[in-house]
């Protein structure tokens, strides 16, 4: 887990980052017609998160997939509402992920538990930028953790 990125690493990080925002649409107007759709559909934007960090198998990978992806959403028109705050809402689970992925533990394990904290940290700082009243929907949360570790599995 140790090393620089090869060049081929940062062109496959660089490929499936720009197939993970150019598919982005499509999966949200599929998930739109559920009832908490944004946390259905970040179970599956994490999934590619996990996914690099389980093929790259390197330090701090999610992290440079996840700041690339937050460029090219800005760059395609994809982040939305969302604005400069995507920055926030992609890196930090992106983060969480390679923190997971430094641990000791089975690479079952690891793309788990790096789905499930990947889609409820990334459900939470949507709730916190989106959501005025976040009281009262906090129990929303609960499935963003079980979909994340479904996805990853």
């Amino acid at each position: 887990m140790r090393g620089k990125f090869t060049v081929s690493e940062m062109i496959l990080i660089s490929l499936i980052a720009a197939i993970s925002i150019v598919t982005k649409p499509y999966l949200k107007a599929l998930a739109a017609p559920l009832p908490i759709a944004g946390v259905v559909m970040g179970a599956f934007y994490m999934m590619w998160v996990v996914f690099i960090a389980l093929l790259i198998n390197k330090r701090y990978s999610a992290t440079l997939f996840s700041l690339l992806q937050a460029v090219l959403a800005l760059a395609l028109g994809v982040a939305g509402k969302w604005g400069l705050w995507v920055f926030v809402g992609y890196t930090i689970p992106g983060l969480a992920v390679d923190f997971i992925f430094m641990s000791r533990t089975s690479k079952l394990v690891k793309s788990i538990l790096s789905g499930a904290a990947a889609n409820f940290i990334g459900s939470f700082i949507a709730m916190l930028i989106f959501t005025p009243n976040i009281g009262n929907k906090i129990f929303l949360l609960a499935p963003s953790i079980f979909q994340g570790q479904l996805v990853a599995f």
